[in-house]
């Protein structure tokens, strides 16, 4: 089998600062891709199944690198493979976030000090998710003021 060579492609959106408010410049994606001859990745702004194939018809990329989308949903991988439900319910998507959220937040548990830092680095997972109809959990999870609190509002 013979090895291939391959480049991640840069968001292009500049950015280094958590809030990501830029887009990615999938423009830019396609020039790499039309410049180079290697297998490249796109990179950025991927958070549904229409964005995936958006980009890879534009990009022509060999695949996609998943960041904020995958935080957001934890089942983008599948949905963009076809294995898992393209359009889930607010209820599932709800079940599979909470699932992520609480193995999450055992490991936050095991390498973070104390339920201040904890909730921090949950809470921006937290900010990644815009479906409308969980608005009032995710306010309800970022209301928790101790670990146990928000154990309990994911479910455990």
């Amino acid at each position: 089998m013979a090895l291939g060579r391959m480049l991640s492609a840069p968001s292009g959106s500049g950015l280094s600062a958590p809030e990501y408010r830029d887009q990615a410049n999938h423009v830019l994606t396609t020039e790499i891709v039309d410049a180079l001859d290697l297998l490249v990745i796109a990179n950025g702004d991927v958070r549904s199944v229409d964005d995936a194939q958006a980009v890879l018809a534009q990009a022509g990329t060999a695949g996609l690198m998943l960041g904020r989308g995958a935080l957001a949903d934890p089942y983008l991988f599948g949905r963009i493979r076809g294995t898992a439900s393209a359009t889930p319910t607010s209820t599932q998507r709800k079940a599979e976030l909470a699932a992520l959220w609480q193995y999450l937040l055992d490991d936050y548990i095991d390498i973070l000090t104390g339920d201040v830092q904890v909730l921090s680095t949950f809470g921006s997972l937290t900010r990644h998710v815009d479906d409308p109809a969980l608005k009032r959990w995710l306010k309800g999870l970022k209301k928790a003021r101790r670990v146990t609190q928000l154990r309990k509002a994911l479910g455990r």
